[in-house]
């Protein structure tokens, strides 16, 4: 089969490798479509780790050579015997996150094919390198969702899932409830307009989304003018008024910042406009800086602050650790898409070829999310 190769720098190369050998617990899928986030580049380039202390390293790479990606959408073409519950022609969401889940267990996260979060990640890493960049993918049976119903729409939109899934972990990690108020900071990057959508499709009553480009919070109010309400941020001292006075006292808020962003202006005046004693702020985004909290003001709201994708934030962390979302909540949002209940038909992916990775990688880098995403179709020619 081809498969895009991860050296130990860019660009991918596409060679011809042997099929995924099936193995104990795990099925062999036929990758359909598969994620090309606009980190990617800097992933797999290194560019978060610190090659001069690796034991410090942000993230840990799979051993050379691999095949890279993330999550896909794909066809089971094989199944190991001791694998229950999944069948050879079933299409099914691959979560790439896995880590060990016994009292013992190091803290050893990683997504498979892509990255770990830890030096125990390695060994994982070692056993499961290959992602799906490439025409067939194995997968460990745990990592695998079936569609169901959610299989009539487009592949290319379903294999945005993980982005869906780490919003809707958070808004449930949230408590948030239907009829409430949500502010989602960030709401125009690809994890903010995502959760605009997952909160109408859960009832939320009114979501203030705030950002900086105008023609995307257009596009989110358009969505349900009525429920949906933007605030475009200036970056002055009076965003955090006008985001308060638009939430009119929110419930929750979600912050979506994404790449790397290093000004907390925007995450601090969202959740300053938390002002209905016990609100709570889930904090899933990018920020690369401490966030100024005002302790006093926090405490005497009685407003929670928790990071959704820690292993140690408490109540608002999922009950295993993950810094991705629980298994159940990808079967969560299936069952929401294919009943209509979350409608994605706004989002407009971009598909390129196999023979066109490096294309796409330099593409998705240059497309900070919003409605689109990017992402490669290994058996399209």
């Amino acid at each position: 089969m081809k498969a895009a190769r991860h050296h130990g720098s860019l660009p991918l190369q596409v060679e011809d490798i042997s099929d995924p050998a099936l193995r104990p617990g795990s099925v062999v899928v036929r990758v359909l479509r598969a994620l090309i986030p606009s980190s990617v580049g800097d992933v797999l380039s290194s560019r978060y780790s610190t090659p001069d202390d690796p034991a410090q390293n942000l993230l840990i790479l799979p051993p050379m050579p691999h095949t890279a990606g993330v999550d896909c959408i794909g066809v089971v073409e094989a199944v190991a015997a001791d694998v229950s519950g999944l069948s050879i022609g079933d299409q099914v969401y691959c979560d790439p996150f896995l880590c060990s889940n016994h009292p013992a267990a190091p803290w050893d996260a990683c997504l498979i094919g892509y990255m770990g979060f830890s030096p125990a990640s390695r060994r994982l890493l070692q056993q499961w390198p290959d992602g799906p960049y490439a025409q067939k993918a194995v997968y460990p049976a745990q990592c695998v969702t079936p569609v169901g119903d959610a299989r009539q729409i487009d592949p290319a939109i379903l294999a945005r899932l993980g982005y869906l899934g780490t919003c809707y972990g958070a808004l449930i990690r949230s408590g948030i409830r239907p009829g409430q108020t949500l502010i989602i900071n960030g709401a125009t990057g690809i994890l903010g307009v995502g959760a605009v959508m997952i909160a109408l499709g859960m009832g939320i009553a009114k979501i203030v989304a705030t950002g900086r480009k105008r023609d995307v919070l257009e596009r989110l109010r358009n969505l349900n003018p009525k429920r949906v309400i933007p605030v475009a941020l200036e970056g002055t001292l009076g965003d955090a008024d006008r985001v308060a006075d638009a939430a009119g006292g929110a419930d929750v808020v979600l912050d979506c910042m994404v790449g790397l962003a290093k000004d907390a202006g925007p995450t601090m005046a969202a959740i300053r406009a938390l002002r209905r004693p016990g609100g709570v702020a889930v904090l899933v985004g990018g920020v690369m800086t401490d966030l100024p909290l005002p302790y006093t003001d926090l405490a005497w709201a009685g407003v929670t602050v928790g990071v959704g994708s820690s292993r140690s934030a408490g109540t608002l962390s999922d009950p295993t650790g993950s810094l991705w979302f629980p298994r159940a909540h990808a079967a969560d949002l299936l069952l929401m898409i294919g009943s209509g209940a979350l409608d994605l038909d706004a989002l407009s992916p971009e598909v390129y070829t196999l023979d066109k990775i490096n294309d796409a990688l330099e593409y998705s880098s240059s497309r900070r999310g919003g409605f689109n995403h990017v992402v490669v179709a290994p058996n399209d020619r």
